[in-house]
């Protein structure tokens, strides 16, 4: 998978990715999406967000989610594509030639 897996529900949030060795899920229980969606978004556009996240710590907020990811961040907009395709059954723990997956 070249990108992050988002399940955006109502009542929670988790994020997937994968290096080809681990599978990690990241949830959030704390925090809601107000409409129920799943998508791959890439990972470049992901970094460069971190990347400016990580040098001056102010927040940013996602205006849109479908068709395309609209991030926000100060002045800067990022839209990017979305990965087609299906993501494997991920709540089973393991899926045919994966490894363990991690909640953190």
């Amino acid at each position: 998978m070249s990108g992050i897996f988002f399940e955006l529900r109502n009542d929670h949030l988790s994020f997937v990715a994968t290096d080809a060795h681990r599978l990690v899920r990241y949830a959030r229980k704390d925090a809601s999406a107000p409409e129920n969606a799943e998508m791959i978004v890439p990972k470049k556009p992901l970094n460069l967000l971190k990347r400016h996240l990580a040098h001056d710590g102010r927040g940013g907020g996602v205006l849109s989610m479908k068709p395309m990811p609209i991030f926000k961040y100060g002045e800067m907009d990022v839209v990017c594509r979305l990965i087609e395709g299906k993501v494997p059954e991920l709540r089973s723990g393991h899926s045919k030639g994966q490894s363990e997956l991690h909640d953190d």
